[in-house]
């Protein structure tokens, strides 16, 4: 990539989200998680002596937040009310959290699968104030695959 070397690290503004439609305009995303539990093995060896082991046990599913601007845009409040509504099939999305280098090359991809929004929130609007209203979504997922 056209400068931006190896061990270059990625800068935090660069970046864009998109679940099986066009890419979200986001003012923060993250962070994002995956986790593997931990299974403590205790027993007695034949000579008597305790022992302990850690072993990995199933992958769990992990969660994002996005935030943006408020706009006239319903895609986030639609694809919540799938969830409200109980609507399994429909829910899941499948989608990517690109980062980006200065020049707007693609650095980084992860893929979220069967996603869908948890909570979705809406700022708080105070009289007077002329900071952006926003709309926050925790995404949770079940699998994050880092393809980039």
């Amino acid at each position: 990539m056209p400068g931006f070397e190896p061990n270059d690290s990625a800068v935090g503004y660069a970046f864009f989200a998109e679940f099986d439609g066009p890419p979200s305009m986001l003012m923060e995303v993250g962070p994002l998680t995956s986790e593997v539990k931990v299974i403590d093995i205790k027993h007695q060896l034949p000579t008597g002596q305790y022992a302990a082991k850690k072993v990995p046990a199933k992958p769990e599913g992990g969660q994002l937040t996005m935030k943006r601007g408020l706009t006239n845009s319903t895609d986030w409040r639609d694809w919540h009310k799938l969830a409200a509504d109980g609507k399994a099939k429909d829910m899941r999305k499948t989608g990517s959290i690109v980062v980006l280098t200065y020049a707007g090359e693609e650095i980084a991809r992860w893929n979220v699968e069967a996603a869908w929004i948890s909570k979705l929130e809406i700022g708080t609007a105070k009289a007077g104030d002329t900071s952006p209203l926003t709309e926050t979504a925790t995404v949770v997922f079940e699998n994050l695959v880092r393809v980039k």
